[in-house]
């Protein structure tokens, strides 16, 4: 058998032998209205895998790539120089095209390309690949001034490839050798090799592109990289479909061709739809299942739903307006936030408490024992912060740091005192409402006032760019690149158009230059303690609140599965048994 059997189709096989012992003339007519139907998507096709994808991909061009799908499909068929070991639950970053970089100076870095490698169209992957690659990347984002303004537009993802100040990171770039070159660096900047791991970092064959060296490929073009899948078509809003690279011979650990012969992407936006069919076989990988399903999934031998110990990168918070308010406020809303009810009330345990903006998934950047110093619902603590920050300010007459429930009395005045008033702006009108109730309500007992802030289009009109207007905020930050100051940088550095908490900390600025030079990784991780501790225990401009869980659901049959923080999927890896029996 050279492909998995789905239930759909072993079904039909039993269907067809009672078929026939009725008889052929009511076989006919039953085969054509029921067993055909049997024989759809889940029928056999070659060794064929197949992931149900939520949403059509917006691009197929590495430099222009922002969301989920798009990423998804680049990192099938195409490499970059560095990149994160998907099959790793540490998540390591490895050399994927590079064999060798060292820091000739801080603001030069030396890469040895990897020999041997070829594209899909048989061109070599050299320094000039390389160079051409990211001279390509850099043109797109207008890093080099050459763009027209009127007929091209830059790059979505220039950003990534710019300090926070919009200053482009790259100066230039140098051959050295066939297959050595040297990166130009405009300032130190010690996160180089995470932005290229990044899939706009992936390279395509110069020759197969070199009409597109100055222009986006399109959604009807192809791509022509170095991966172990090659791209065959993209139909729209149907499918799109790879075949296996029998050439490749990847980094040490995969040197060998992919398993699957076809690589397909079903498009099937309608989530229920997706979903059953994920759990009826027609798909052996889904993204984005519907959470009323976990349970189907759970108890279907033939589905395999996996949740990660460790959580996702993205941290959900609340924003605190550094200007409009202070410290006292901030440490005060921090202890009065119920963090019990976002994790296991609204969630429903799909998600775990945040200390502070570095998850977990991290790694060792992540500090242990930050659980034991981080704010949790406190009132007493609260009211304390708050009596300390005012002092003997005239309203605070017959105010008391007690827990909530302690003294009734003090209760009532904490409630009936109006000692402050913010304004409340939460993402998606229904869930903003909602948060807007909870917020009054535990605020209220640290007689802060909430009112109602913007509505979803005008918060979402004004991110991420700073407000006045905006002093209390929900929102969710995922990292692009996987550095811890990927998340903390740009919501809190002074020089950020994504600071909407207006973050202005000069102890912070110290740290981020210091950051910007520190290659050695025991440094690195110290620095990124210190700097958690601080966010978490001093600064108090966000209240961490949680981080999701990944879960990842397929065919019970497939093993070597890539589980990663990400929730990202790369066919590579994976393979089926096909001797395992269900019960």
């Amino acid at each position: 058998m050279s492909e998995k059997v789905s239930r759909r189709y072993v079904n039909g096989l039993i269907l067809l032998g009672i078929i026939l012992s009725v008889s052929l003339f009511y076989g006919i007519i039953i085969f054509n209205y029921v067993f055909v139907p049997f024989f759809g998507p889940g029928a056999p096709q070659g060794i064929t895998l197949i992931w149900g994808m939520s949403a059509s991909p917006s691009n197929l061009d590495p430099t222009d790539s922002w969301d989920n799908q798009a990423n998804t499909v680049i990192r099938q068929c195409t490499e970059s120089l560095w990149w994160y070991n998907y099959s790793d639950p540490e998540f390591p970053l490895i050399r994927m095209l590079a064999e060798d970089e060292h820091w000739i100076s801080s603001t030069q870095l030396r890469v040895t390309c990897r020999a041997g490698v070829f594209f899909h169209d048989r061109t070599p992957f050299t320094a000039d690949a390389a160079i051409w690659n990211l001279e390509r990347l850099e043109y797109l984002c207008n890093h080099t001034g050459y763009l027209d303004p009127v007929t091209q537009r830059v790059a979505k993802t220039a950003s990534l490839y710019e300090f926070p100040d919009g200053t482009p990171i790259i100066d230039h770039f140098t051959k050295i050798s066939l297959l050595v070159f040297d990166i130009h660096l405009t300032a130190p900047f010690s996160d180089l090799l995470d932005i290229y791991a990044y899939i706009c970092g992936n390279m395509l064959s110069p020759t197969a592109h070199a009409s597109q060296a100055e222009r986006f490929i399109t959604l009807q073009e192809t791509l022509i990289g170095t991966g172990p899948f090659i791209f065959d078509e993209y139909v729209a809003d149907i499918e799109v479909r790879f075949d296996k690279n029998e050439y490749y011979n990847g980094p040490p650990g995969w040197e060998e061709p992919p398993y699957f012969d076809k690589l397909v992407f079903s498009i099937i936006s309608d989530p229920f739809t997706r979903s059953y069919a994920m759990l009826y076989g027609d798909i052996d990988w889904i993204q984005e299942a519907n959470t009323d399903l976990y349970d189907n999934y759970r108890e279907s031998p033939y589905v395999t739903l996996h949740e990660n110990e460790i959580p996702e990168f993205d941290v959900a918070y609340l924003g605190m307006n550094y200007n409009t308010i202070n410290e006292t406020w901030r440490k005060a809303i921090s202890y009065a936030v119920n963090y019990t009810y976002f994790i296991s009330d609204y969630h429903q345990d799909t998600v775990l408490r945040a200390y502070s903006p570095v998850s977990p998934a991290f790694g060792s950047y992540y500090k242990e024992g930050i659980e034991v110093i981080a704010p949790y619902m406190n009132y007493k603590i609260a009211r304390q912060a708050i009596l300390d920050g005012l002092g003997a300010d005239a309203r605070l007459a017959g105010l008391t740091a007690t827990e909530y429930g302690d003294e009734p009395t003090n209760d009532a005045n904490w409630d009936t005192t109006n000692l402050i008033t913010f304004n409340f702006t939460g993402f998606k009108n229904l869930y903003r409402v909602h948060m807007l109730s909870m917020f009054q309500f535990w605020l209220r007992r640290i007689g802060i006032n909430v009112t109602d802030g913007l509505t979803t289009n005008s918060y979402l009109a004004i991110l991420p760019r700073p407000k006045l207007n905006m002093e209390l905020f929900l929102y969710a930050w995922s990292p692009d690149y996987l550095s811890p100051m990927n998340l903390i940088q740009p919501l809190m550095s002074n020089t950020s158009s994504c600071n909407a908490a207006e973050v202005n900390d000069p102890q912070m600025e110290t740290w981020f230059v210091q950051w910007s030079v520190t290659t050695d990784f025991a440094k690195r991780v110290e620095l990124c303690h210190n700097i958690s501790e601080y966010i978490t225990t001093v600064l108090y401009s966000h209240v961490w609140l949680y981080y999701p869980k990944i879960v990842t659901i397929h065919a019970a049959d497939l093993y070597n599965c890539p589980y990663n923080a990400l929730g990202h999927f790369w066919a590579y890896p994976i393979r089926r048994n096909y001797t395992w029996e269900p019960y």
